[in-house]
């Protein structure tokens, strides 16, 4: 490492020896360097900043006022070096770091508390700063390194992020126990609630009735919310049903309510991990990320939710 005045970290240690001992010798000696190599390098420390800092006699060596009142700025310069190539140190063994992502509810609610507790079991020093977001500001927080990575819907399919498919999530009615509404035209009589318009699942629940040409008309929507949280309480209350991913609706705000998958046509979303294209993620982030991975092959996952196929989406 160089720092200004092309003064060099092992210039700084030999300075720093050299003046603790009040010894070239003992101080080549602790260094494993010889004498001369050793005094070449406080030769070009003093080169470098243009004074002499010691005062070099037959019988001894003592720094001079300006070595004194530099000393200890070196120790500290060296110190601080120290600590932060301890900290890359501890970063690599995932000893400590951060790690920042963004979420939909749906995974923030169901699938990462328990992992998200399992990680920090394993690895103390690791803090977390997990955001519970919208698809649009997933990618935007992504996108202008807010967090290492976000995990929701493709919204605007960024060129500068990277969308890799981990589910495949069902649409489906969720309604009270005593309506049971099974199919499309079933809640063609049914007051709808719906998330907001900018909501990742409101946006996509639109595209998908367009494509399939289905006969809801979302422009004259009576009852809207912006959080499934608060759509499961709506639904609870008996204001009305809804349409909803299979994910969302298999977290604590829906117990007690009914769920059912949508079929001819069947309605689906992918959930992505997203990424910031070219950017390196630091190595709890990636590890964390290869976890989540795991997980979601290994876990028993809510019914209308698989690992992402695209024969299962090319089938719908």
């Amino acid at each position: 490492m160089i720092i200004p005045n092309n003064v060099s970290i092992k210039q700084l240690l030999s300075f720093v020896t050299v003046a603790e001992q009040g010894s070239f010798t003992a101080a080549a000696n602790e260094l494993h360097l010889t004498q001369s190599t050793l005094t070449t390098q406080i030769k070009q420390l003093e080169a470098n900043v243009g004074l002499e800092l010691f005062d070099r006699t037959t019988r001894s060596v003592q720094t001079t006022s300006a070595g004194e009142s530099f000393l200890p700025v070196a120790k500290r310069l060296l110190s601080d070096f120290k600590t932060a190539i301890d900290d890359l140190s501890a970063q690599a063994q995932i000893k400590q770091g951060h790690i920042k992502l963004a979420s939909s509810p749906s995974m923030l609610s169901g699938v990462l508390p328990a992992l998200i507790k399992s990680f920090r079991t394993e690895h103390e020093g690791i803090h977390f700063l997990a955001r519970e977001e919208s698809a649009g500001h997933i990618e935007n927080l992504v996108h202008n390194g807010s967090v290492d990575f976000g995990i929701g819907g493709n919204h605007s399919n960024l060129p500068d992020l990277t969308y890799h498919p981990l589910l495949t999530d069902q649409y489906g009615i969720v309604s009270s126990p005593a309506e049971r509404l099974t199919d499309w035209r079933s809640l063609e009589p049914q007051q709808l609630i719906w998330l907001s318009s900018d909501t990742g699942i409101r946006n996509e629940l639109e595209r998908l009735c367009e494509v399939h040409h289905l006969p809801l008309d979302l422009s004259r929507v009576e009852l809207e919310v912006s959080s499934p949280a608060a759509l499961a309480a709506m639904v609870s209350a008996g204001l009305g049903a809804s349409i909803i991913p299979a994910l969302a609706a298999s977290t604590a705000a829906f117990d007690g309510l009914t769920f059912l998958p949508l079929e001819r046509p069947r309605l689906l979303r992918t959930v992505y991990l997203i990424q910031r294209l070219g950017r390196s993620l630091p190595p709890a982030s990636q590890l964390f990320i290869e976890k989540i991975k795991q997980q979601l092959q290994q876990q028993r996952l809510p019914p209308g939710v698989s690992l992402y196929s695209k024969d299962l989406l090319n089938a719908r």
